[in-house]
């Protein structure tokens, strides 16, 4: 069967989590990064009034 195949002797389970955590972390970068950006942009307009 298809899930007992393993790919570098990692289960398939394994390889899903990791590959999720993966993604939920460059997905949590992204909004933090967005975030600041947003902050950064009050705190500047602040700054020019």
């Amino acid at each position: 069967m298809l899930g007992d195949r393993t790919l570098f002797q990692l289960s398939p389970a394994l390889i899903f989590l990791t590959y999720s955590a993966i993604i939920l972390s460059f997905l949590g970068g992204t909004l933090w990064g967005k975030a600041r950006e947003l902050a950064d942009g009050f705190l500047s307009a602040g700054l020019l009034l």
